[in-house]
């Protein structure tokens, strides 16, 4: 602690503690900017007609009935370190990695089971749409039913909204997400960043009310993401057999896993 020779006093504690918090709070907001890796297998980047990205594990679900093939590529966002403590001491297969798929209805897919933190959703952003440089984007991602303003009633499958920019002249089969919510994270910086561009851009985003979404309402989000790819709404027995396949495998540790067993 330093000494003031002119006032004869150490610093208080409060004083060192603002301190630290400001040079905390700097290095900090160095690493949110950082931006992510992208590796390419097949060196496809820019001009791509139609970006799809699948963030959370809800949305994952669906990776199997719109991808073409094996991962090209992948997306790797820097380990966050708040201290002793690091963003990544999840699993190995579930760190910030997004996987890159040439897609059946579009160019590109993405898909990510864990999503960046918030902080570094804009970052991750606009990496992205500067490498693929889309011209147009559909998202499909989750908000938490804490969050939700409006009534929530999965008995007539009304946990699925919509979202567009400005640019999207087409609705999802999904009534919109009503006034008064926000979304965060990856999703809201997609949207945002269309809207901001005029590039058009459409959202599809589950209500997640429960740990373990209910194997209906994902084949209704398979079928509101075929209906926005200009495909039929209606799954078929083989799109539906792979998302309850995906789905068992993918929240295999929920107490509610025998909903798709």
């Amino acid at each position: 602690m330093d000494f003031d020779p002119l006032t004869a006093d150490y610093p208080s504690r409060n004083i060192t503690l603002e301190d630290d918090e400001a040079a905390y709070n700097l290095n900090m907001k160095e690493i949110y900017v950082q931006e992510p890796t992208i590796a390419m297998g097949d060196g496809s980047q820019g001009d791509c007609n139609r970006l799809v990205v699948l963030c959370g594990t809800s949305a994952s679900c669906l990776e199997e009935t719109v991808v073409d093939g094996e991962a090209i590529g992948t997306i790797t966002m820097p380990v966050l370190s708040y201290g002793s403590i690091r963003s990544d001491t999840v699993p190995s297969s579930r760190k910030g990695v997004s996987k890159v798929y040439r897609g059946m209805y579009s160019d590109i897919v993405i898909c990510m089971e864990t999503c960046p933190s918030q902080e570094q959703a804009v970052a991750w952003t606009e990496c992205v749409m500067g490498v693929f440089k889309p011209s147009s984007v559909v998202v499909v991602g989750s908000t938490p039913g804490y969050q939700f303003k409006g009534e929530i009633d999965g008995s007539n499958g009304e946990l699925l909204c919509s979202v567009r920019s400005s640019a999207c002249v087409n609705s999802a089969d999904a009534p919109e997400l009503p006034l008064g919510n926000v979304l965060g994270g990856i999703e809201a910086a997609l949207m945002l960043h269309c809207e901001l561009q005029n590039i058009p851009a459409q959202g599809i985003i589950v209500i997640e009310i429960a740990q373990c979404p209910k194997y209906d309402l994902l084949c209704e989000l398979g079928g509101a993401l075929m209906s926005v790819l200009g495909q039929k709404s209606t799954l078929g027995r083989e799109a539906k057999a792979v998302i309850k396949k995906s789905a068992a495998r993918k929240y295999a540790s929920s107490a509610d896993l025998s909903v798709y067993t």
